[in-house]
């Protein structure tokens, strides 16, 4: 089944929906689906994302370098700390960078390397 990638039209947030073909026609009304209770957008960048030239990837969220949802604050601290602001996702813990250098920076800062960081990481 297909992942089509849409934005909240008021907050943003990039959502990943696996629909079949049929059932996207059915619920894509002009452009928009409706989904708990929100107006999402496709994003055809998102869904593209991973190449040079597509922005659709960021900023990226990682559970890999996230915390516990209780350890955000400590986290964001600590990530200053090391000379990387970086943001958690205070609901998810996740670590959220907003480019390739800041999670190079702050995954090395941490002693961690992402083997499939790829493309010039």
């Amino acid at each position: 089944m297909p992942i089509y990638v849409y934005k909240d039209r008021d907050t943003g947030e990039r959502v990943e929906l696996y629909l079949s073909f049929a059932e996207k026609s059915i619920r894509e009304v002009e452009g928009v689906i409706k989904d708990k209770g929100r107006s999402l957008v496709r994003d055809f960048c998102g869904e593209h994302a991973g190449f040079r030239t597509t922005g659709g990837n960021w900023p990226m969220r990682s559970d890999a370098a996230g915390v516990h949802p209780s350890q955000c604050g400590k986290a964001y601290e600590q990530s200053v700390a090391m000379g990387v602001p970086t943001q958690f996702d205070k609901e998810t813990g996740q670590a959220i960078f907003e480019n390739r250098s800041q999670r190079k920076a702050f995954l090395a800062a941490k002693g961690m390397y992402d083997r499939n960081g790829g493309y010039g990481d």
